[in-house]
């Protein structure tokens, strides 16, 4: 039995309608039987009740008897028992992306079951991932078949429950695939029944073709790839800490950000690519102000002396100060401070009680006759010490050239000079002892008594005819 033509009030409304549509749904639920039904053709699409799944690929017609403008795309039922619900997917999005304009994607529910298939909530999950639109949610609607007009009466008591069930799932379903939901969705209830046409089921489809062409339609063209192994691919990317520099107690540390795939398989496997590094960026952190290192500075301070009139106490101190140095580049110096004892050298000087100049030498250098003495040091601890040879005369020796030159006299130039000596006087002293100071005693003392000492020097002065002047070398005489 022929549609009834769209006058009549077939399944489509008066006049012409755009529309274009995708229908989802299992083995059996009448996917088929329901494009058929829109399209007002009954055997446009191959329908069968065996569990066998008579849609092998997916496939696409144009309407009859009113319904030209309208396109419906048939797809493989899902949990096949033939054919491998992935290949399915592939081809169903390939099919899709050749045709522009589609509105809607329709979901088929069986109304005589009780739950939400799980392999059907799988498919829905990957139409999800595939359209990329934001607004994926609002143009998917939910058809209940076989909702026989016989049973209607019955059906109708459990309608309400039923549909409640569905949309509180349907709901977590949106959540799970986290898209923005819409405010009501969009739900029918069709006999498809082509040779025993329901009016109702006419009437809801075309309320259901009503809403698909008020559709914009979906953006095809970016809908992404399917790779009939992947189930569903999505990146993961985190980050981990590199190298820190530091400036003082600045610390630059090195973020640097790394992604991969993670890939879900639809034998359920999970597989990784390798990471690549996608972003490298400093985090600028202030630590607070730390000690990081604490050391001494040692030295020895200039050693001080201090004299008692015999010996000469020499100390030297030993100082150290703290040095702290911070994170910050800041260093802090503490005070010089004394940490051990002090070293301390006496040295005795006994004193000089006079010098007595009792050795001499002559001898002729470099065209000089050079007088030199060597003094004696006497001590008022009785030790004596010989001075060095020291140059007290040093006369030129005249030359035959300079006989020539004429002299014209030589005079003697003397000098005194005084200085202060010591002269040393014995003494005997006597003293008495025992209990009627009968014992005397004898010993012998040293006294250094200071005297004033002269000394005469002289030297020659020869005048020559031209005028030259030579004076000779001071000597000791006296």
């Amino acid at each position: 039995m022929s549609a009834p033509k769209p006058q009549g009030g077939g399944t489509t409304p008066k006049g012409p309608m755009k529309a274009k549509l995708v229908i989802l749904g299992a083995t059996g639920d009448g996917k088929s039987s329901l494009g058929n039904f829109i399209l007002n053709k009954k055997d446009l699409f191959t329908v069968s009740d065996d569990p066998e799944s008579e849609t092998k690929e997916t496939i696409g017609h144009n309407g009859f008897d009113g319904a030209e403008e309208v396109f419906v795309i048939d797809t493989p039922g899902l949990q096949d028992t033939k054919s491998s619900d992935k290949k399915h997917i592939v081809n169903m999005v390939n099919y899709i992306k050749k045709h522009k304009d589609i509105q809607a994607i329709i979901v088929v529910f069986n109304f005589n079951q009780d739950r939400f298939a799980p392999y059907l909530k799988t498919m829905i999950k990957i139409f999800n991932d595939i359209f990329v639109t934001e607004d994926f949610w609002f143009h998917v609607g939910f058809v209940f078949t076989k909702y026989f007009q016989g049973m209607r009466k019955k059906f109708e008591k459990g309608k309400k429950k039923k549909l409640d069930r569905y949309i509180g799932q349907i709901k977590e379903l949106v959540k799970e695939c986290k898209r923005k939901a819409p405010p009501n969705f969009n739900t029918y209830f069709i006999d498809s029944d082509m040779d025993d046409l329901d009016p109702d089921s006419i009437e809801e489809c075309k309320r259901l073709l009503g809403w698909v062409s008020s559709l914009d339609p979906l953006d095809t063209s970016k809908a992404k790839e399917v790779d009939d192994k992947i189930k569903k691919s999505e990146k993961e990317i985190r980050e981990i800490e590199g190298p820190s520099r530091w400036n003082k107690n600045i610390e630059f540390k090195t973020i640097i950000k790394l992604e991969r795939k993670k890939n879900t398989h639809y034998d359920g496997t999970i597989t990784y690519s390798e990471e690549k590094e996608i972003d490298r960026r400093e985090k600028r952190i202030v630590h607070e102000k730390e000690l990081v290192n604490s050391r001494f500075d040692e030295k020895e301070e200039k050693p001080s002396s201090k004299w008692d009139g015999k010996k000469e106490t020499i100390t030297t101190k030993f100082l150290r100060r703290k040095i702290l140095t911070y994170n910050d580049g800041s260093i802090e110096e503490g005070k010089w401070e004394e940490y051990k004892s002090p070293k301390i050298e006496v040295i005795n000087h006994p004193k000089i009680l006079k010098e007595v100049s009792d050795q001499f030498r002559n001898f002729e250098e470099d065209g000089h006759k050079i007088t030199q003495q060597k003094k004696l040091r006497i001590y008022d601890d009785g030790s004596t010490e010989e001075g060095e040879w020291e140059t007290v005369s040093k006369i030129e020796i005249q030359k035959a050239d300079e006989k020539e030159r004429g002299v014209e006299k030589i005079m003697t130039e003397t000098k005194i000079e005084e200085e202060s000596d010591f002269k040393i006087k014995s003494e005997t002293v006597s003293f008495k002892t025992g209990l009627i100071f009968k014992d005397t005693h004898y010993f012998e003392t040293q006294k250094a008594i200071p005297v004033k000492k002269q000394t005469k020097y002289e030297r020659t002065v020869t005048y020559y005819k031209d005028g030259q002047i030579n004076y000779g070398e001071w000597r000791k005489v006296s």
